[in-house]
């Protein structure tokens, strides 16, 4: 019998993510992407377009990193 994690919240799910995961959010007036891998500290990146976003974006994900957009950023 295994023992799976329980993903009972976005935290969880996220945090078990081997390659890291990244958080995109408003922040002031642009955008702040918060970036987490494992054994790493916490980046964070600040864009001012959505352009600029989008592309850092599949950037990370290209780099397996799984992403999630808060609060529609």
């Amino acid at each position: 019998m295994s023992i799976r994690p329980s993903f009972d919240n976005l935290d969880t799910w996220l945090a078990a993510k081997p390659a890291g995961h990244f958080i995109v959010e408003r922040w002031g007036v642009g955008i702040a992407i918060n970036v987490h891998r494992p054994g790493q500290p916490v980046q964070t990146i600040f864009a001012r377009t959505q352009a600029e976003v989008n592309r850092l974006r599949l950037q990370l994900s290209d780099e397996g990193l799984c992403g999630y957009v808060s609060g529609g950023a």
